[in-house]
């Protein structure tokens, strides 16, 4: 339930849009999703991974090393994995805050943030979280026209997921210029069209190193759990909310030129929903997306000023927070976890009942444990 009571407190929120009041929904967001662990899936192979620091023989099933780095200097500290998480949660949280709070209306920034990123970048997906949360830190850098720091933030971010590299899209999307946004859309095509090529024929890239690898697992993974492609798609609401949020921006930008980046961002994030191992890569935009959003927002009004098309936009975005809620195999996991507090018997019992539940809808998954 906490991914429906979160979501719907800060979407209140975001309509208020009082400071303070953002602050301590930062603060209690924080605390609680530190304190608590285990939602998803990829917790397990992490967990295990912590465990098995010192074995050589294990596999680790990731290769950027930022989180690797993490993970033995929490070991070295005799901290335990739910403590490993709780100070990892802890910062990406804290770098949520700096973003959010420099913008005008940061309780919209908070909830749309957590909408996007709440339930699989930040609990699920920790080291895509941790780059986000890098590069949301670095995005003062760019906006400063700083852009050698900005791209060395990028660099670093990718030590924790190699889909930071998007990021440098940024240096491309953050104009007012329409030609500079019909370029990206352009380019942003012809990549993720590439990209999808690339995913149902994966043997094009099986002699690339690490990266060949990659591409047959996502591959793997697609065909023998999808339904097909049209399927998929037409099936998809969190596509069908995307695209309303496309047009809606598309239809306001003669008036704000800022949303320009926004409509590239969310034309990418849409892309990337026409197949489901690509949608990682879309939320690296988030960032750029929240920031090109605050001048359409800030004029849009606020408590019992706010108008109807702020509020519409808010509407959606809270569907697209309610993703869990659409998936079986999500919701299931998501409706239940453990804490910083729980024994070994416990969170085994939990990882047993979630790999009941992946088992029960997938053929084929990546987690270790419930192969």
């Amino acid at each position: 339930m906490a991914f429906l009571i979160f979501p719907f407190a800060l979407l209140i929120l975001a309509i208020v849009e009082q400071r303070g009041l953002f602050k301590l929904s930062v603060i209690i967001t924080a605390a609680y999703f530190a304190c608590t662990f285990g939602y998803g899936y990829d917790w397990i192979n992490y967990r295990d991974t912590y465990d098995m620091l010192h074995n050589a023989s294990y596999g680790y099933f990731f290769a950027e090393p930022g989180l690797y780095w993490l993970m033995l200097a929490g070991s070295y500290l005799g901290l335990s994995y739910g403590m490993f998480s709780f100070f990892i949660t802890l910062f990406i949280y804290y770098a949520v805050y700096k973003f959010c709070n420099r913008l005008n209306n940061p309780s919209a920034a908070f909830f749309t943030v957590f909408a996007f990123l709440g339930y699989f970048v930040f609990t699920e997906w920790v080291r895509q979280g941790l780059a986000i949360a890098i590069i949301m830190l670095s995005i003062r850098h760019h906006e400063k026209d700083h852009y050698v720091r900005f791209i060395l933030s990028v660099a670093v971010a990718c030590l924790f997921h190699a889909s930071a590299v998007v990021a440098l899209s940024y240096l491309l999307i953050s104009s007012k210029s329409r030609i500079r946004m019909k370029m990206f859309l352009l380019i942003a095509s012809g990549v993720m069209f590439s990209a999808m090529l690339i995913i149902y024929n994966p043997s094009v890239t099986e002699s690339i190193p690490f990266i060949g690898a990659k591409v047959a697992a996502y591959s793997r993974l697609l065909l023998e759990n999808d339904d097909g492609f049209w399927k998929y798609v037409l099936s998809s609401k969190v596509l069908f909310a995307y695209l309303i949020i496309l047009v809606l921006l598309y239809s306001q930008a003669r008036k704000y030129n800022s949303l320009l980046s926004a409509i590239s961002a969310m034309y990418f994030m849409l892309l990337t929903r026409f197949v489901s191992v690509l949608i990682r890569v879309g939320y690296i935009l988030v960032p750029v997306f929240v920031v090109s959003m605050d001048e359409y927002l800030t004029d849009k009004g606020r408590g019992l000023q706010t108008q109807f098309s702020k509020l519409v936009y808010l509407a959606l975005i809270f569907g697209v927070s309610t993703i869990p809620v659409w998936n079986a195999v999500f919701w299931e996991a998501a409706r239940s976890n453990v804490n910083i507090a729980s024994d070994r018997s416990e969170i085994e019992n939990d990882i047993v009942r979630k790999c009941g539940i992946i088992n029960k809808y997938y053929d084929y998954n990546v987690i270790e444990r419930c192969r």
